[in-house]
Formats: C-alpha cells, structure tokens, sequence
C-alpha cells in the first residue's frame, strides 16, 4: 500500500525536522529544532506517513535566485530531503520529487535549487551542476598581496550591529552576483546570532565590516577560528564564511585583513573557482585547492521563460531540444 505524502502543519514542524535528522543519521537538539522552526515553511513541507510516523521528508523555501542579466527570479530552494533507511526502495523519494515540482510549477516558480548531499541522486529527476567552488587553504606567514590601494576603514561588529549593518549590503551585491540568493530577516537573525549547534565545535562568528567612504558600508568578511592537527602539531585556522565586496578593491582589502589577523597558521575560505584575488599574491603557490565541487543545482520547470528572463553577452540565435522523462509535461 503506498504511503500518504502531505505537507505537515505547524504543531507538527519538531516531528518533521527530528525525522528529517534521522534521514542524515543525526539527532536534532532541542536549540536545532527551533532554529530551523524558524524558517521552515510549513505549506511548503511534505512528509511521508507510515501510521503516525514521518518516514521520509522533503521542503522548500522560497528564495530569489539572481540571474545573468543581472535579474532576480522566483526560486525554491529545496531542502531537508531524506528517506529513513527502513522505508527505501519504495519509490517514496521519487513520488516526494515530482509532488514537490508539481507545487513548485504551480506556484509560478520557473526554477528549482538545491545543494547536493550526493551527486547522483538529483540528475535523474532533472536538476543539472550549475555553479562550483573550490576549497582553499593559504599559509598566512607567506601570504602577502601585491598592488590595490591600503585598505578602508574595517570595523569588528557585535551581533546587534551586525544584524543591522550586514544585510543591505549583502542584498545589495547579490542583486548584481549571477547565483546570490536572498536571504529574509529570518535567515540574517539565525545566521548572525550563530547558535553553537551550527558552529560543529568550533569557535563563534566574527563579522567585519569595510568601509571606503565614512558612514557607507561597502564589504564584510565573517569568520570562525578551529584548529587542525597536523604531524602532531595544533595549527590555528581561520576559516572564512562570507566574503562579500562591491568590488575588486574592497574584496582585496578584506582578504588583506584575514591574512593579517594575528595567531593565525592557516586561512580556509571556500570560494569561487575563478577567484581573482589568488593572482594577487605574491607567491602563488600559496594557494592550494584542497577540494573542489559542484555547489548549485538548478532546475528548469518553465524552460522558455526560465532562459528567456535571462540576458545573454551578444544577440544570436539558439535552438534547443528538451528531452525531460520526469516530467513529460
């Protein structure tokens, strides 16, 4: 007999989240519960019921994906997608896939996104690799970078200021950075407030802000402190979360910055696979890539309107063929 799949309602979003932990072979804390509670959209949830028991889950938020051109889109960002391992091979993850597009198409949404816990499990239902990062790792004490003007006027923020100081200037670089997504009042709270079951055992967040011209905030850097053992030996490392500028020269003067802080080995960032600020150090053997993999995965449920909201470097012509067996429609 096939298993009811419904979204569940607000009393039941602690059972929802607790199950989804479970698919991923964790426990949720009390404090994970609520903060994710936070921002879960409950009509926007589905579960599948095996009696009162959620077995498998799926979700989406809706977020603003930019574009080339640049323009901002309508997209759902998919997430919280598990099966327990005692409900597999039922067909249970497929009938949540196509349920959740069907919503998704009927609320006007041209795209999909998500980020993959494994590469293989979304191509099969259309979703295609469509932006990539790298992993990096830099020796600080042989990090230095040549040309660009001194930095401007940095700040280290409190969470008050950062929560009131960081979110425009986010908004106003993601609205012009082709895959940046918006992020709600809600997300900006959970993210700055930093609560330690997002932290995995490292140290808190520190958000700094930079600003060229006094009293106009153009770039921030947030970053946690951890350590890494290595030939039995502890090396220091600050890892970047975020590393956002208006341009070339505020970037640069913010990574000045993480590769000047003090009692520090190592600086980790994540970044882009086309970076620029690599080809401004000194010595570029410097910056190793450590790992590197797909991040966005996009995809289309209105394909003529998807592509076409988009700009394009030069007028032509371009014929497509769309083969979609999961969605024939």
């Amino acid at each position: 007999m096939e298993l009811p799949i419904r979204p569940v309602t607000p009393d039941e979003v602690p059972a929802f989240i607790n199950a989804e932990q479970t698919a991923f072979g964790e426990s949720a804390t009390a404090e994970a519960v609520e903060d994710f509670a936070k921002v879960v959209e409950p009509d926007r949830t589905l579960a599948a019921y095996d009696g009162d028991r959620i077995v498998a889950t799926a979700a989406a938020h809706s977020f603003e994906l930019t574009v080339p051109g640049p323009r901002q889109l309508p997209a759902a960002g998919v997430t919280a997608v598990g099966v327990h391992a005692t409900h597999r091979r039922r067909g249970l993850l497929t009938r949540l896939m196509a349920r959740q597009l069907d919503d998704v198409a009927n609320r006007g949404e041209w795209l999909a996104i998500l980020t993959a816990s494994e590469g293989g499990i979304y191509g099969r239902y259309g979703y295609g690799a469509a932006t990539f990062f790298s992993l990096v790792e830099i020796e600080q004490v042989r990090a230095t970078l040549t040309g660009g003007p001194e930095p401007g006027r940095l700040m280290l923020l409190d969470k008050a200021e950062a929560r009131k100081l960081i979110p425009p200037v986010y908004d106003t670089i993601r609205r012009r950075t082709v895959a940046a997504i918006g992020r709600s009042d809600t997300w900006w709270a959970s993210l700055i407030d930093d609560p330690e079951h997002r932290r995995a055992g490292e140290g808190e967040r520190f958000n700094v802000v930079h600003e060229r011209v006094p009293g106009e905030i153009d770039g921030y850097v947030s970053y946690r402190f951890t350590h890494a053992r290595e030939s039995n030996r502890r090396r220091n490392v600050l890892f970047v979360l975020e590393l956002y500028g208006t341009d070339d020269e505020v970037r640069t003067a913010l990574w000045r910055y993480v590769l000047g802080v003090d009692l520090v080995d190592v600086v980790r960032a994540y970044c882009p696979v086309d970076e620029p600020v690599r080809w401004r150090l000194s010595d570029r053997r410097q910056w190793r890539t450590v790992h590197g993999n797909d991040l966005l995965w996009v995809r289309l449920l209105d394909v003529p309107a998807a592509l076409g909201a988009r700009s394009y470097s030069f007028p032509d012509r371009l014929v497509l063929r769309v083969d979609d067996p999961f969605r024939p429609q």
